[in-house]
């Protein structure tokens, strides 16, 4: 009779932990910035995407329906380096979007050399941006800077803080920035300007937090305690 009580409290334990560990999960909060499912055509995407950049001579980027992670659409990014050693991708008409509960901005995306181009000889690499309305700039500092899969989609994340960034226009302050960001800009970087364009398929961008510490280490306490109610059970 003892065993049976001691295995439904090592049971209902576990189960104990298990849900504080989803609840800890569940408590890391998203915010979905761009899917691109909601954009019908190209013209809708551009209402709220545009380019800039040397290497952006293509333009805007294009919707690649049904060309994102398991079936959803897609923006599509022409980089001519060619041209020239940057491009940026930009989502503009934001309006005051505050992210400064957030912890990182994480973009799924994959790059592709054009047909007919050779493949570059130095990687090409990511940054990202937001602009402020004050005309404030932070980006993040190129020894942050990330490089995107080739040919298959990666899940890439950008811390978003003033140690992992730099100012590079204006006079405000990170804080005050990150809280009236009115564009982002998706900024591709590489040095070789000759013979080589290459294509960004971008999936999603989103805002994510983390959960606090003390909430996983709570999960994984109260899992110790019924792994080692289970052990002195076999041992009795």
């Amino acid at each position: 009779m003892k065993q049976k009580i001691t295995m439904k409290y090592i049971l209902k334990t576990t189960a104990l932990a298990l849900f504080l560990m989803s609840a800890t999960i569940s408590n890391a909060q998203t915010l979905v910035i761009d899917d691109f499912d909601s954009y019908g055509d190209t013209a809708a995407l551009q209402t709220n995407w545009n380019s800039f950049g040397t290497a952006a001579s293509s333009g805007a980027p294009t919707l690649a329906a049904g060309e994102g992670v398991s079936g959803s659409n897609a923006a599509k990014f022409s980089l001519n380096w060619f041209d020239g050693n940057n491009a940026n991708m930009r989502r503009i008409n934001l309006t005051n979007l505050d992210l400064s509960s957030y912890d990182f901005l994480d973009i799924s995306l994959y790059v592709e050399t054009d047909v007919g181009n050779v493949s570059p000889t130095v990687p090409t690499i990511l940054k990202v941006a937001f602009q402020s309305s004050d005309g404030t700039i932070w980006q993040t500092s190129l020894s942050f800077a990330q490089e995107p899969n080739v040919d298959s989609y990666s899940l890439l994340s950008f811390e978003l803080s003033e140690s992992m960034m730099q100012r590079t226009n204006g006079s405000g302050s990170f804080s005050s920035t990150i809280t009236d960001i009115t564009n982002i800009r998706l900024r591709f970087e590489n040095s070789q300007e000759s013979n080589v364009g290459q294509t960004a398929f971008i999936s999603s961008i989103a805002a994510s937090t983390i959960p606090e510490p003390s909430s996983y280490a709570l999960g994984f306490g109260v899992m110790m305690i019924g792994t080692v109610l289970l052990i002195r059970r076999k041992r009795s």
